[in-house]
């Protein structure tokens, strides 16, 4: 199953090749309606998504593009000491989120809880950092990237 995560961009990119092993899908930024980026400091103007089988080939790939553009790193979901499957019970992310928010914290860098909006009212969340928390968690005994569209 591929990994996968995107970079939130605020200038429009100047790319290259992706690595070999890694895919890259350059697209506008387009966040929904109730949708709750307050946490962030700049509104992007892109999204870079990016996918792999090869979760630390997609890491040091993103770490790359993220330092070179100056980009956030959106995880696509909540980040914890082990993956994680949402059970589907009513709040069961926001548990989540308050459950692992002090490993999180303790990685170094700098980590953003995003709230998105889903469908039926729901809110979930993705941890969205920026490429210091992305290089300290490559390196972390508990490193893992969450399977695409969890």
């Amino acid at each position: 199953m591929a990994a996968g995560l995107t970079l939130w961009l605020f200038a429009p990119p100047a790319l290259t090749e992706p690595p070999p092993g890694v895919h890259m899908e350059v697209g506008p930024w387009e966040p929904d309606p109730g949708d709750d980026y307050s946490q962030v400091p700049r509104v992007p103007v892109a999204e870079l998504m990016m996918w792999s089988e090869d979760e630390a080939r997609l890491g040091r790939a993103a770490l790359d593009l993220a330092r070179r553009l100056d980009a956030l790193v959106d995880f696509d979901g909540l980040l914890g000491p082990r993956p994680w499957v949402s059970d589907g019970a009513p709040g069961d992310f926001r548990r989540r989120m308050l459950a692992v928010r002090p490993f999180v914290a303790s990685i170094g860098g700098v980590v953003h809880e995003v709230g998105y909006a889903m469908h039926g009212g729901d809110i979930r969340y993705s941890h969205v950092g920026d490429a210091e928390f992305l290089a300290s968690w490559l390196v972390h005994p508990d490193f893992h990237l969450l399977a695409e569209w969890q």
